[in-house]
């Protein structure tokens, strides 16, 4: 496959492709998406566990990358009806979402709760995977105002 199409996959906007990792485009700048969604986590009464500055760690080794940040992010009385149910299910959370810049496009991805949930066989609790959509769905909405598309 060329290169361009590798790519032109991999920034399918807003779709959620077969590995579980669903991408989306911001309308935002780097700065500004990153931001919103960190707001957006508090207004839906998540957490931000922790935030890894990759091009910052890059620089620190005399690498450079455009601006990327991984935000994790939870809601430990959503999350742990999974985990408790299905501790593996720990690997993928707190949820993680990845920001980046490429270019003049700032791009969102994060695993899709439904996929994490089939992953660790948890498919027998779709209240709990109901309760992780119903307040991550519009926290990624609002750090990008781009709704998701289901392939």
């Amino acid at each position: 496959m060329a290169d361009s199409e590798q790519k032109g996959q991999r920034h399918s906007t807003g779709r959620v492709s077969g590995n579980g990792v669903v991408l989306r485009r911001s309308v935002y700048s780097f700065a500004d998406t990153v931001r919103r969604l960190e707001q957006a986590a508090r207004a839906h009464g998540a957490q931000l566990f922790g935030r890894i500055d990759h091009a910052a760690n890059a620089k620190r080794v005399g690498l450079a990358i455009e601006p990327m940040e991984l935000l994790l992010i939870g809601r430990p009385e959503a999350s742990t009806p999974l985990i408790r149910s299905r501790p593996t299910a720990g690997l993928d959370l707190p949820l993680k979402v990845l920001v980046w810049r490429e270019g003049n496009d700032v791009w969102i991805a994060y695993n899709d709760i439904g996929y994490i949930a089939l992953r660790h066989g948890a498919t027998d609790i779709p209240d709990a995977v109901a309760a992780m959509y119903a307040w991550f769905e519009p926290l990624v909405v609002a750090g990008t105002d781009e709704p998701v598309v289901f392939d």
